[in-house]
C-alpha cells in the first residue's frame, strides 16, 4: 500500500528585534548626537575633556542613552 506525501510545514522563523543601547554625546543647542560609545565611560570622558578645555562653553555636551534597534535578517 502507497503512502501518500504530507508536507511538513516548518516554522517561520520570524524577525527579531534587538536593542542596542549606546551612550550619545548630545550638543545642547544642536540636540544632535554628536558621537556615539559603547561604554557610558567612554562618554564620560569625552565630557569631561570638552568642560576641561572649553571652560567658556562647559555644559553645552551632556550624555544621552541612545537605543538602536535591529534585527535578524
Amino acid at each position: 500500500m502507497r503512502q501518500k506525501c504530507r508536507t511538513v510545514r516548518t516554522p517561520v522563523r520570524t524577525r527579531q528585534a534587538h536593542a542596542v543601547l549606546f551612550y550619545g554625546v548630545v550638543c545642547d543647542p544642536l540636540e544632535e548626537a554628536l558621537e556615539l560609545f559603547a561604554t557610558r565611560r567612554e562618554a564620560e570622558r569625552v565630557v569631561e575633556n570638552w568642560n576641561r578645555d572649553e571652560p567658556e562653553r562647559a555644559g553645552e555636551l551632556h550624555l544621552e542613552p541612545i537605543e538602536l534597534e535591529t534585527s535578524l535578517k
